[in-house]
């Protein structure tokens, strides 16, 4: 909440995102062709697993992918 900022509180969601969504480093290259095409359809993908999580995904691929170390 502290990096969103109390803006939450008074915008909708697309008037936030509007706002602040460069700020954030995961979402700032969403705008951006990249000049390597193998790189940028990757990101593409990114974006779209990104876009299609839904409550407890985020968790699961961690479960997948990540060890305890």
């Amino acid at each position: 909440m502290q990096i969103v900022g109390p803006e939450w509180r008074t915008m909708s969601p697309e008037e936030w995102i509007a706002h602040n969504i460069h700020r954030f480093t995961l979402w700032g290259w969403a705008d951006y062709t990249f000049p390597d095409e193998q790189f940028n359809t990757w990101l593409r993908g990114v974006e779209t697993v990104l876009a299609q999580l839904g409550p407890g995904d985020l968790g699961r691929l961690r479960a997948k992918y990540l060890t305890p170390e």
